[in-house]
């Protein structure tokens, strides 16, 4: 757990996490320098249960540093990734204990909190999807074998263009192992205040809107190209260094090889490989159809509204940290 000023929900989720039927052997929390009583809320807990250790960052790393730090420090030979203001479900390390086998990563269902209400469509976890997002699989959600670690090519320089729990994702769908419990594991708590928070976004079906979401995606698409390509071609060449042997992992080598092309062809090919494996791009699997291939071949377009973070209402394209 990489903590941040979360001292409003935190007893929360440390209680839910110490009654888990399956009982975890240590609670690893890393804080970035937390200015409230989370600290104080934390010793607490580790004067009352020594599988709890705290450390404390010297200075802010920022949340993809600090979970990666706090990930480095776990001795267990699984891991599993936990928010600070989050409710697990009782079972939740039971069952991914269960359903992970011989797969490196396993995920799961997320349920917004308060509210109950969650699409029940099973997330799509295809590689070519988790290359562009990684909402299918939030890091909330993940448990995965410490071996999956050992698989991360160049792990100081990806950590740059993605995040801890779209890393992961990414490295697991590479050499097709992961796992998914199809029951909600995590209460998700949805607030502003919440580092992984974004603003709600309209997909209403109406002409109006649809004409506003592609004004949008082609301002998006010429402002952040540069960036974006720039950060697709770190993740090529460090997944090139991987040694699946998956059809997924060829696939995505031919996906990003073609985005970050700079030749006149490029993106009509590029158009024509995600209208043919339109089915894996989109937020549940679809069946091949028409529209579905209609929709993948305006993906190279329509993928920049995932970037949206990047856009000119930063002053800088910083790096991940």
């Amino acid at each position: 757990m990489a903590t941040f000023n979360g001292a409003e929900h935190l007893k929360e989720q440390l209680d839910s996490i110490l009654r888990q039927s399956l009982a975890p052997d240590e609670i690893i929390i890393q804080d970035d320098g937390s200015t409230d009583t989370t600290l104080d809320i934390v010793r607490d807990y580790a004067k009352a249960d020594s599988r709890i250790k705290l450390f404390v960052n010297d200075a802010e790393h920022g949340i993809n540093n600090n979970f990666f730090g706090a990930i480095q420090k776990a001795t267990g030979d699984y891991i599993a990734i936990s928010d600070q203001d989050d409710i697990w479900v009782d079972d939740k390390l039971k069952w991914q204990m269960e359903a992970i086998g011989e797969k490196l990563l396993c995920s799961g269902f997320s349920m917004p909190y308060p509210s109950r209400n969650r699409d029940v469509r099973i997330p799509n976890h295809h590689l070519l999807r988790l290359l562009f997002i990684g909402s299918s699989m939030p890091g909330h959600t993940l448990f995965f074998d410490r071996k999956l670690l050992e698989r991360i090519p160049d792990a100081e320089t990806l950590r740059t263009v993605k995040t801890y729990d779209n890393l992961l994702s990414i490295v697991a769908a590479a050499y097709d192992s992961v796992a998914y419990v199809e029951k909600p594991l995590v209460l998700h708590r949805l607030h502003a205040a919440s580092a992984t928070y974004n603003g709600p976004v309209s997909n209403r079906k109406s002409i109006a809107n649809l004409f506003s979401h592609v004004v949008n995606d082609f301002r998006l698409f010429r402002e952040l190209r540069p960036e974006v390509t720039r950060r697709l071609g770190i993740l090529l060449e460090c997944m090139k260094k991987m040694d699946s042997t998956e059809a997924v992992y060829r696939d995505a080598i031919t996906m990003l090889t073609l985005f970050v092309g700079n030749s006149p062809g490029s993106l009509l090919r590029l158009q024509l490989f995600c209208a043919r494996h339109a089915e894996h791009l989109f937020y549940a699997k679809e069946r091949k159809s028409l529209v579905t291939m209609l929709r993948g071949l305006y993906f190279p377009f329509s993928c920049y509204e995932y970037y949206r973070y990047l856009s000119h209402s930063r002053k800088s394209y910083l790096p991940l940290r």
